[in-house]
């Protein structure tokens, strides 16, 4: 079978090789850098920043209480840029390594459909058509700007000009209170910018539980980030200097921030609009992105579509998921996708890790909840690090496990073993006969699920 990948992302690079892994001759088409988003311009490299930005924070406030005294502290806001692009290219490179290793032909271009069969490729040296048994999309997504403030790459960025900078700004302004907005508060609120988060919705990080959206606004107030949840914002004017957002509250109020510069962190759009989608006969929503079905097929025979571009939940490890169902099913197979049990994490301080349901959204049924603070377990008052729980939901019914929410010190290693829980319907007595390693923060979640029923033992 022959495929064509547009893409080269997660879910376009780990489609073209489990393609070829199952002998496909497979084609990718990516017109910027392999691995996409994800290793490029977000995941890898935020986080590259936050472990620089959490490394300075701890060697000044918590190395001493340790009995670790350091002399002449100081930050290289370079070198932090500079170890992030090195860790970049270095996986970008095993990325190129494993697509050539795999037989999987590369070219560096821009693909759009010319009908349902064909694809012209535009690149620097001409055009080439190309025609495949399959086809997959998995061109991702882009940074979302506001009406009244386009990106200019100089006072109002996206994500993606904050990773290109070389000298650390003074102070930032933030729209957007999600993980992208939180992440970047943090990192630079420690890395000594003075930074304020403006975000419509009545909380942080809204997609996750109530609690840990509180913990991470207390958390940015004690860092000294400025916090308004609730606000919309109206206007933002650019100086020579610096910019001036303006925001009102639900009364109508209004406030102002100036800043360095102002970072927009509110949401993504797919990269949709240059692929000929039409001339395909490929349905879209109204929002650009395509639509799919639980096998990741579009509604023309032998296109697919994974990742972001799908809208479906714009995280890497789904599209991952995704891509591989979709190949799954090139080759006669008829999985689907579940986001029943999708990981979601935030990389700050402590970290935050969700998996299921939150409370809110359960609906009609009746539910039990259990949580245990992390200032009663061992492993987190060694590292100094007691802002944190373990939460779960529970059907009080059929005591199926429906939610799990965890605050605290590598709880993003830990939320990924917890999607068995959900998707295997264990119960709080499944979960009781668990023997959790000791000292360790995993313990949390053990007595949560003791709490459920008021068992806890170390409460």
């Amino acid at each position: 079978m022959d495929l064509v990948v547009i893409g080269g992302g997660v879910g376009g690079y780990v489609a073209a090789l489990s393609a070829a892994g199952k002998g496909a001759s497979v084609t990718l088409v990516e017109k910027d850098l392999a691995g996409g988003t994800c290793l490029n311009r977000g995941c890898i490299p935020t986080k590259a920043i936050l472990h620089s930005a959490h490394a300075y924070h701890h060697a000044q406030k918590s190395f001493p209480g340790m009995g670790i005294n350091l002399e002449g502290i100081s930050l290289d806001f370079g070198t932090v840029m500079g170890n992030k692009d090195r860790i970049v290219a270095k996986l970008r490179g095993g990325v190129e390594y494993l697509l050539k290793k795999n037989g999987v032909k590369v070219i560096n271009g821009e693909a759009s459909f010319t009908d349902a069969h064909d694809i012209l490729v535009a690149t620097s040296g001409g055009s080439l058509t190309l025609s495949a048994d399959a086809v997959l999309i998995a061109t991702g997504s882009k940074p979302a700007g506001l009406p009244f403030a386009e990106f200019d790459g100089t006072r109002i960025l996206s994500s993606d000009h904050v990773l290109q900078m070389t000298e650390k700004p003074s102070s930032l302004a933030i729209v957007g209170g999600g993980v992208i907005g939180c992440e970047f508060a943090q990192a630079f609120a420690r890395l000594g910018v003075r930074v304020s988060i403006v975000e419509m919705l009545p909380r942080l990080i809204a997609n996750m539980d109530p609690v840990q959206s509180s913990l991470m606004a207390r958390v940015l107030k004690r860092e000294r980030v400025g916090v308004f949840t609730g606000r919309t914002v109206t206007g933002v004017d650019v100086s020579p200097v610096g910019i001036s957002l303006s925001f009102t509250d639900a009364s109508g109020t209004k406030d102002e921030i100036e800043a360095d510069k102002l970072v927009i962190a509110a949401g993504r759009t797919p990269c949709s609009g240059r692929l000929g989608l039409e001339k395909a006969g490929v349905a879209i929503s109204p929002k650009g992105f395509i639509e799919v079905d639980q096998g990741m097929r579009t509604n023309v025979p032998g296109i697919f579509a994974a990742g972001d571009v799908t809208g479906k939940m714009q995280l890497a490890h789904v599209a991952s998921r995704q891509a591989m169902v979709a190949v799954e099913n090139m080759f006669g197979g008829d999985a689907e996708m579940c986001y029943d049990a999708v990981p979601q994490c935030v990389y700050t301080d402590p970290e935050l890790a969700s998996i299921g349901k939150v409370e809110a959204a359960v609906g009609p049924v009746s539910v039990k909840t259990g949580m245990f603070p992390a200032s009663a377990n061992g492993r987190s008052l060694i590292e100094g690090a007691t802002d944190g729980f373990s939460k779960v939901i529970i059907d009080s019914d059929s005591r199926a496990v429906l939610g799990v929410h965890l605050a605290g010190p590598n709880v993003t290693e830990m939320i990924s073993g917890m999607a068995g829980t959900i998707l295997w319907e264990s119960t709080p007595e499944d979960m009781h006969s668990f023997i959790y390693a000791h000292p360790s923060v995993s313990e949390m979640i053990h007595e949560s699920f003791l709490d459920v029923d008021g068992m806890a033992i170390h409460v």
